[in-house]
């Protein structure tokens, strides 16, 4: 016992120096897995980042894809009605096809009586109710064309488009009156895109565009199988 107390004596700078040393070593792992830990958090970050921006510029390519399809599309004179009924079912599998080729008459007589462009209208109420006719949503707008009843009533009575409520949930009825608004709409703001986005509710919004934009899109594909 004594011989150890003499060797710590002789040797306890040294001893000093030894745990120093350690406890820097230990202080330096720690460090070292610290540091790790923030270096691959850093990196998922970046990974993160770089998918985001990769999936941003991909959102932005499909946006300007569906922008030249929708712009071809509309540009047509012609209809094809087997498309155009093809897209109405596949979008609302309930649809019986009399029904589908109902709304696809109807869609081609009002764009050509309110001067609109080819297609659109289908989009529309792609977007608006899935091609369902008695659908009613929150806001109360009624129909294939989801008008809202408090804003247009009275003024679609006066068109003589409509009688009552209750003909908006009539097909025909409910085309025209939505074909009738989204024209004065167009005519009222000289955009395509703002006219759209006024049908929803939202002139400066983007969203409404862009399913409409995804709708054509997937018209557009179909249109192109079909050939």
């Amino acid at each position: 016992m004594n011989k150890i107390k003499q060797l710590i004596n002789k040797y306890s700078f040294e001893i000093f120096l030894i745990l120093i040393i350690i406890g820097m070593t230990i202080h330096f792992i720690k460090f070292e897995h610290y540091a790790s830990k923030e270096q691959q958090k850093l990196l998922k970050e970046q990974e993160f980042l770089l998918k985001q921006r990769k999936q941003l510029k991909e959102n932005y390519n499909k946006c300007q894809n569906n922008i030249q399809k929708l712009k071809e599309i509309i540009k047509q004179k012609s209809y094809n009605k087997e498309v155009m009924i093809k897209f109405i079912m596949k979008k609302n599998p309930k649809i019986y096809r009399s029904l589908a080729l109902s709304i696809t008459n109807n869609i081609i007589k009002y764009e050509k009586q309110y001067n609109l462009p080819t297609y659109i209208m289908l989009f529309l109420m792609d977007v608006e109710s899935d091609f369902r006719v008695f659908i009613v949503s929150k806001s109360h707008a009624v129909g294939l064309c989801q008008i809202n009843w408090k804003v247009w009533l009275n003024e679609l009575k006066e068109k003589k488009i409509i009688t009552n409520l209750r003909d908006l949930y009539d097909p025909e009825r409910n085309i025209n009156a939505g074909s009738y608004i989204l024209a004065k709409y167009l005519n009222q703001y000289k955009s395509l895109k703002k006219g759209l986005q006024a049908y929803f509710g939202k002139v400066n919004g983007k969203t409404y565009f862009e399913k409409i934009l995804k709708s054509a899109g997937e018209f557009y594909f179909m249109q192109a199988e079909d050939i």
